[in-house]
């Protein structure tokens, strides 16, 4: 059974973590989730079995496998279903931030695995906005954007990201390998 209590608590905690970022195009996010929230997706990533290949969204052929990245499937009565209702319950914050209107379009969990990278690239402007929290990652496993002609550096630390106008086609990549005998976990939610 859904957990109402859970959604409730979790939602003003983020909306809370959000009311106090300033507009702008591209924000670095700290401890996104309450502890938790937090807490269960990570331990839901680190037991579950049923990770899909992710596909490339930019693809002709329709959707070609990305190398060593696994996403999530919709579960109901889980906390990607929690999450879910958190996010868009946090529409309003995210609409404030970007001063826009946004609508929730949902969220995937994210594997990356050895050697898992990306280049430089821009995100699908279809979606007007998106959010990457990492559940587990490495110090020196990061996204990196080029925004205002300076490099900017989200915290790598669980629990911490970033939200970005996909709009602006704001350049970014991970300068950076997955290593060996490690498995990188994110949480990546999208607005229309």
């Amino acid at each position: 059974m859904l957990d109402n209590q859970l959604i409730e608590s979790g939602t003003e905690y983020t909306q809370a973590v959000l009311s106090d970022l300033a507009s702008n195009s591209l924000v670095l996010v700290t401890q996104v989730f309450s502890a938790s929230v937090f807490d269960q997706l990570l331990d839901y990533c680190q037991k579950y079995n049923k990770w899909i290949a992710e596909k490339n969204p930019y693809a002709y052929d329709g959707g070609q496998a990305i190398q060593n990245r696994f996403k999530s499937q919709w579960e109901y009565d889980s906390i990607i279903e929690v999450t879910h209702n958190i996010l868009e319950n946090c529409t309003p914050e995210l609409e404030r931030i970007f001063a826009k209107p946004l609508e929730f379009k949902g969220l995937v969990l994210w594997k990356d695995t050895l050697g898992f990278q990306f280049d430089k690239h821009t995100d699908n402007p279809v979606f007007n906005a998106s959010l990457q929290v990492y559940l587990q990652n490495l110090p020196h496993i990061v996204t990196q954007f080029e925004y205002n002609e300076q490099l900017v550096t989200p915290d790598p630390a669980p629990n911490c990201g970033y939200i970005a106008d996909n709009t602006l086609s704001i350049p970014h990549w991970m300068p950076e390998s997955v290593p060996d005998n490690f498995e990188r976990y994110s949480l990546h939610a999208t607005w229309a």
